[in-house]
């Protein structure tokens, strides 16, 4: 009697078990940005909620809500599915696409999953001590210990370069609507909440990557920030008030557009 062979799963029962994963980590994902909005819109309004208007700040915020506890912790389980889809997705998906074209999108697959994996981590932190991650801020402590490094000053440069790249790069994506690609199929409205959001996310992108060129220029690692610093930034410029107010509003339109594309995931 032959041995009993194992059914390999095909690809598209493959693809079908990531969309599933691609559906939590999306939901989780579009929760944080519509807080992230929320606080950034207090703080544009009646000098903020006590919380960092970042991703960080917003899985606090949501730890300190009724239910907190139970939400952050399918956060940490939706950001996890949302770096494992990103990593499946490498070798899965985008079977649409041309060879050239999907060799570079299996790339940023591979940096989105590093994006989301430390947001999973930091949620984790947050949960298991009781809603605070640690005081001070990690791109001051990291600027600093690569200033104190041979060549220091450019490699924060070229960091502060790069982020800068990727904000315009999203900020691109928004006004082509380039992120559509993404999408499975969607409305001209689930499509106008996506350009807003991706711009509203390039723009502050570009913020921290130049408070890091100005850490660079200057060797004070003060001058660096992340999302909070870059948004108190923004507000302390002329209409500074309207300016962070749209930048929220464009963080919550992320998380909106976040909950229609959990719908129509592209495998």
């Amino acid at each position: 009697m032959s041995a009993t062979s194992v059914d390999m799963p095909t690809e598209a029962e493959a693809q079908g078990a990531v969309l599933q994963l691609a559906r939590v980590g999306i939901l989780s994902y579009g929760l944080v940005y519509a807080i992230t909005g929320w606080i950034a819109l207090q703080l544009a309004f009646s000098g903020g909620s006590g919380e960092e208007a970042s991703t960080t700040g917003a899985l606090r915020e949501l730890a300190s809500q009724g239910f907190g506890t139970v939400l952050l912790w399918i956060v940490v389980v939706g950001l996890a599915a949302m770096a494992l889809w990103q990593l499946a997705s490498t070798f899965v998906g985008e079977s649409w696409m041309d060879s050239s074209d999907r060799t570079f999108e299996q790339a940023k697959h591979v940096g989105r999953a590093i994006v989301y994996g430390v947001l999973s981590f930091q949620a984790f932190k947050i949960v298991t001590a009781g809603g605070s991650s640690g005081g001070g801020s990690q791109e001051e402590s990291l600027t600093a210990t690569l200033l104190g490094a041979p060549g220091g000053r450019f490699i924060v440069g070229a960091i502060g370069l790069a982020v800068i790249g990727v904000g315009l790069y999203q900020v691109r994506s928004g006004v082509t609507k380039s992120f559509t690609k993404k999408l499975a199929g969607a409305d001209q409205k689930t499509v106008r909440l996506g350009q807003v959001g991706y711009i509203a996310k390039g723009i502050t992108l570009a913020i921290v990557g130049g408070l890091f060129g100005w850490a660079a220029m200057t060797a004070d690692p003060e001058k660096a920030g992340g999302m909070d610093q870059a948004l108190q930034t923004l507000r302390q410029q002329s209409y500074g008030t309207w300016l962070l107010a749209a930048i929220g509003l464009g963080f919550v339109a992320y998380g909106v557009f976040c909950f229609f594309w959990a719908r129509h995931p592209r495998p």
